[in-house]
């Protein structure tokens, strides 16, 4: 699978504590909030932008790289459906 400009792959590798109490979805919709609420200056004009975002939660081993950014890249495309800004994991 190509990563092109559209599409960005980030793997986020979270050591869970015991007490933490932030799932995945819950950092990713911070994320995703903070991106809603972030004032963007392009040539003078305030620009809103907002994320969609596809994801994945997986356990150790990560030997299926290409499994795994497919199966982001199908979420990704959920959360346009859904009408983008929008987060799912699976």
């Amino acid at each position: 699978m190509r990563i092109s400009a559209t599409f960005c792959a980030i793997l986020l590798l979270l050591v869970c504590a015991v007490g933490v109490g932030r799932d995945l979805i819950d950092i990713l919709e911070i994320l995703r909030n903070n991106v809603e609420k972030a004032n963007m200056e392009v040539n003078g004009v305030n620009v809103k932008i907002t994320i969609s975002i596809g994801a994945i939660s997986i356990i150790p081993p990560f030997n299926e790289y290409e499994r795994y950014l497919k199966m982001a890249d199908d979420n990704l495309y959920k959360a346009k459906t859904l009408g983008r800004n929008k987060v799912v994991i699976a």
